[in-house]
């Protein structure tokens, strides 16, 4: 499996900004996922998994707007510790 960038921050290294570029940080079909598994009936799939569109930008304004504004958090703090246990049992795994 190749292991590339993300898009956005190859983007930013390029100066392709966000503003005035709808496909900023949108990954091609070669840097989509493979989902691998067997079903119920012990049949193998494999199957591209299409990335969803992120923007940091938006992480770093709500982040802003928490600290600044007292608003509320949108990813509360349960949630950012949950994803961090699955990436820690992971890499575990990968062990």
């Amino acid at each position: 499996m190749e292991r590339t960038e993300d898009r956005q921050e190859e983007h930013l290294k390029l100066f392709y900004l966000p503003k005035g570029h709808p496909d900023f940080g949108v990954d091609a079909l070669e840097h989509y996922g493979t989902l691998t598994y067997l079903d119920d009936e012990g049949n193998y799939h494999e199957e591209k998994v299409i990335s969803e569109q992120g923007d940091y930008a938006r992480v770093y304004d709500d982040i802003y707007q928490v600290i600044v504004h007292g608003k509320e958090k949108t990813v509360n703090d349960e949630e950012t510790i949950t994803v961090m246990e699955i990436l820690e049992r992971g890499i575990e795994g990968c062990s």
